[in-house]
């Protein structure tokens, strides 16, 4: 170390020393065991700083990785959900398209022993006809929903007559397959503004879903419930239910929880995800209480602050 010798206090003694010729000859050049106390505080400080740095860039290599993998297991999930999708859908087209081609084929042929035979082939083609479209249906609004498409046309609308529609609708697609409905309206419901078509389809949708997931001898309750701020309405089953873990992906397009699909129930995985989107372009949601064999309650609640409230 260069040091003045007149500043040696505080200095320890050093093993060895020599001053320097003319003209450095107030200087000295010293030689310590140890780095002086000032040097050695720079030294730990040093040390400590790097060390922090190298601690902050490691994990935010760690988080960087993480969020980096898990970008990637969702992406392909999604693309296995699309591709599972698709060939759902080409599958179901099928389906329909080749029972309606062998019942008119029969027909054409003359294949029926009576007009009660042809009768039944001609419900069975138009049964298989609304089937067809029904699913061409949901296919095109899927797609008008990823092209941001959907149009919707707001007016005053009663929620209460939105749910009795709905529930029409319910009983005259489960004509052959009658279920036991029940419908709960502790008080007249206030106007609000919403698509009403739109709003229909959304409870339609909780209803079918509650009747696809639920034993036939059980019941499906409805509620209709108005508070101060908002307007809900509970469809409640007695089903299969759903675990905690899928909750929030049942919304998610295209996604179906395993444990409902081994019971080989028909479904696209589109009707709730386009359900809650409906409810969030009414500034609403949907939200869902289930436990598996204990039923599911799914709520839509709309706020009446956001929508206009008459």
């Amino acid at each position: 170390e260069l040091l003045d010798p007149s500043q040696e206090s505080g200095l320890e003694e050093s093993l060895a020393s020599k001053t320097l010729p003319i003209p450095l000859n107030h200087l000295e050049l010293r030689y310590f065991s140890e780095l002086p106390v000032g040097f050695r505080s720079f030294e730990v400080l040093t040390l400590a700083t790097f060390t922090w740095a190298v601690i902050l860039l490691v994990l935010m290599i760690i988080v960087g990785i993480f969020y980096t993998v898990r970008y990637v297991l969702r992406e392909t999930q999604t693309a296995r959900l699309k591709s599972d999708f698709v060939s759902f859908i080409s599958h179901e087209l099928k389906t329909p398209l080749a029972a309606i081609k062998m019942f008119t084929e029969t027909l054409r042929e003359g294949r029926v022993s009576g007009e009660e035979e042809q009768q039944e082939c001609l419900e069975l083609i138009e049964r298989e006809s609304d089937r067809l479209s029904s699913l061409i249906d949901k296919v095109l609004a899927y797609s008008k929903v990823e092209s941001e498409q959907k149009a919707f046309q707001f007016g005053s609308c009663n929620m209460a007559e939105v749910v009795d529609e709905a529930i029409r609708l319910f009983h005259a697609h489960t004509t052959d397959r009658p279920r036991e409905l029940k419908l709960f309206s502790v008080q007249d419901i206030s106007n609000i503004q919403m698509d009403r078509a739109s709003m229909i389809e959304v409870v339609l949708n909780l209803l079918s879903n509650a009747d696809k997931y639920s034993p036939r001898d059980t019941e499906i309750v409805v509620n209709i419930r108005e508070t101060v701020d908002d307007i809900t309405v509970e469809v409640v089953d007695k089903g299969v239910g759903i675990p905690k873990r899928d909750h929030r992906r049942i919304f998610e397009k295209f996604f179906r929880s395993d444990d409902l699909l081994t019971r080989e129930v028909e479904g696209t995985g589109l009707g709730l995800a386009f359900s809650r989107y409906i409810a969030k372009v009414h500034n609403g949601d949907i939200r869902v209480s289930s436990q598996p064999e204990s039923g599911s309650v799914f709520t839509l609640q709309l706020k009446k602050t956001h929508v206009l409230a008459e």
